[in-house]
């Protein structure tokens, strides 16, 4: 990748198109996608209900968080910021440019993954987009795309094909994650406490690249690179 950035965070509700346009990014630009939901999800499910995670001598229970997650409630923040930081430490003792799909989500995350991302990258190395789109779009999409059964890739509604584009397995449905309700719900919590970690952003000295994500892919695609200067 010919260019200075060496970190995107993408913001914005479900269905905006943060992940179709990380997995752009990570096959014309080698950057690493980063899916904050993809590492919960993960985590979540290679513990049992019964295992904790202690943070700061505070005991989270799987059980807890995997209901959150089923709900469309956020994790909690220090769990997740932990995971986060955890492995954007990895990627940067790689040198690996990476696109975030979903950190920070709230303002505690941001307090603790700004200060982090500081540490190892000058400021302009650092691009921060938000996605926007209606939020009777969100749901449409949420409830309709699908996903791969083995390498969890997101496919839109309009996508035709029964396998994935990227690995050929079979698609599914996100089953009771991706319905309505809990979309309505994802949605609320994305005004409610993502919305202000957009703004503690700004406070960190960050420019927050607004990006119409109702346009069809490729345009989006196009004026993210054009605003994070990454050459295609």
């Amino acid at each position: 990748m010919n260019s200075n950035t060496a970190v995107v965070i993408m913001f914005g509700p479900p269905g905006a198109g943060k992940g179709t346009q990380a997995e752009l990014l990570a096959e014309h630009l080698g950057l690493y996608h980063f899916e904050t939901s993809k590492i919960i999800e993960e985590a979540l499910n290679s513990h049992t209900d019964q295992e904790y995670i202690e943070i700061d001598g505070v005991k989270y229970l799987y059980k807890d968080e995997r209901r959150k997650f089923s709900s469309g409630e956020l994790n909690s923040p220090p769990i997740v910021a932990f995971w986060v930081k955890e492995r954007i430490r990895n990627l940067a003792q790689k040198g690996q440019p990476t696109v975030f799909s979903g950190s920070p989500r709230t303002t505690f995350e941001a307090d603790q993954i700004y200060p982090f991302l500081i540490s190892l990258f000058p400021k302009e190395a650092i691009c921060v987009l938000e996605l926007t789109v209606p939020s009777q779009t969100s749901i449409d999409r949420n409830v309709a795309r699908r996903i791969c059964s083995s390498c969890r890739l997101p496919h839109p509604k309009n996508y035709d094909k029964i396998t994935c584009r990227r690995c050929g397995n079979a698609l599914m449905l996100r089953g009771s994650i991706d319905t309505e309700p809990v979309i309505i719900k994802r949605l609320g919590e994305f005004a409610l406490r993502t919305m202000p970690a957009v703004e503690r952003t700004k406070e960190y000295g960050f420019a927050v690249n607004v990006i119409d994500g109702n346009k069809d892919e490729q345009s989006v695609f196009k004026d993210i690179c054009v605003a994070c200067k990454l050459n295609i």
